[in-house]
């Protein structure tokens, strides 16, 4: 797991948003909105060169974050 693995944004069991690093099992923040974690995404992926950011939605679909 390196700085060029993937951010996911994902749903957590309490109805707020996760930001994690692929392969990682610990959220790198949480947050209470979707907007909230992808903007925190988008950010650590520019400060760490990270070259995309995956949102999963809550009905399993799935789009790339705009950098």
């Amino acid at each position: 797991m390196t700085s060029s693995s993937p951010l996911h944004i994902v749903p957590n069991q309490l109805g707020g948003w996760c930001v994690q690093r692929e392969g990682s099992d610990q959220p790198l923040s949480e947050h209470n909105s979707e907007t909230d974690a992808e903007r925190a995404a988008v950010r650590a992926a520019r400060e760490t060169d990270t070259p995309e950011v995956v949102v999963h939605d809550r009905y399993n679909r799935v789009h790339r974050a705009s950098r």
